[in-house]
């Protein structure tokens, strides 16, 4: 029963391997449908926030977006006004 569940265990392994990932607080590594925003199960039930890598990236690349629309409207009302 023991090399049953090992074996089970080790191709469980291989067969997520590459949707595996890394909590950013403690470092474990689980498969990542376990982990919301890059936070292990652990850590969440410890309240710890986190946000995943692109998460993060959208949010830079929108915000960035966003300044630079900001800047585009300050410009035309500038040169509308003088």
């Amino acid at each position: 029963m023991d090399n049953l569940s090992d074996a089970f265990f080790r191709n469980l392994d291989e067969v997520g391997k590459d949707r595996k990932e890394t909590c950013i607080h403690c470092g474990k590594e689980w498969y990542s449908i376990h982990y919301k925003d890059g936070v292990c199960p652990s850590c969440q039930a410890l309240g710890k926030p986190g946000i995943s890598k692109i998460e993060a990236k959208g949010r830079f690349i929108e915000t960035v977006f966003y300044a630079i629309i900001s800047l585009i409207i300050l410009l035309i009302l500038y040169f509308l006004i003088f």
